[in-house]
């Protein structure tokens, strides 16, 4: 009896010069997946070996923190602690920049006040509105510096109004708003009250 051997894949099997292609094309993508393999297996490796380092430290930390510091359980505890130190200072550093925001200077105001004034006279009140923005004061000057030149006053207005940090720090110079008689430390004295607005005002009302 005759064998009939028939090949149904022969028309279906690639040509050799194909298969040989895709061979080499296969063994090309295997070792271009290899590489890649070790080159992600060697950075996980680093990346793995620097976390046991970092903990390494951290556990060197924890100890130390621990010796230096008995009351708190662990780091965590410490930081909270901090962050809340931190945050009421913060808070009163913002109370204290909003009241120097808000205070006035008014030391150079007092010292252009004062500088024209002559021995005797004496700056017996100071005080500021701050919400007015407005300064009051009274000058005693002694009767007899008085009564021998009654416009005592005027002389210290027409310093004041050519004083160059009365002219920035007020709108207008000092007017003069009464003149009282009373007994002062070396005898009778006339009190010349005076007022003024700031250009700028700030602080709380202050007094001296």
């Amino acid at each position: 009896m005759p064998i009939v051997r028939i090949n149904l894949l022969r028309d279906r099997v690639p040509p050799r010069a194909r298969r040989v292609r895709l061979f080499y094309g296969m063994l090309a993508y295997l070792a271009a997946s290899g590489v890649v393999l070790v080159v992600i297996a060697a950075q996980q490796t680093q990346a793995v070996l620097r976390l046991l380092r970092e903990e390494r430290i951290l556990d060197a930390e924890e100890r130390w923190f621990r010796r230096q510091y008995p009351q708190f359980g662990r780091l965590t505890e410490f930081a909270e602690d901090v962050r809340l130190g931190l945050t009421h200072c913060q808070a009163q550093l913002s109370a204290i920049d909003r009241t120097l925001q808000r205070r006035a200077d008014l030391a150079p105001l007092l010292l252009a006040l004062t500088e024209p004034m002559l021995p005797g006279m004496r700056l017996t009140m100071f005080s500021f509105d701050r919400e007015k923005k407005a300064i009051s004061f009274e000058v005693a000057v002694p009767a007899t510096m008085y009564n021998r030149r009654s416009d005592r006053e005027i002389d210290l207005m027409a310093a004041w109004n050519s004083n160059p940090v009365l002219k920035t720090r007020l709108r207008s110079s000092p007017s003069l708003i009464g003149t009282r008689r009373a007994r002062g430390p070396t005898g009778f004295e006339y009190v010349l009250s005076f007022g003024g607005v700031l250009r700028d005002g700030g602080g709380g009302p202050e007094s001296s």
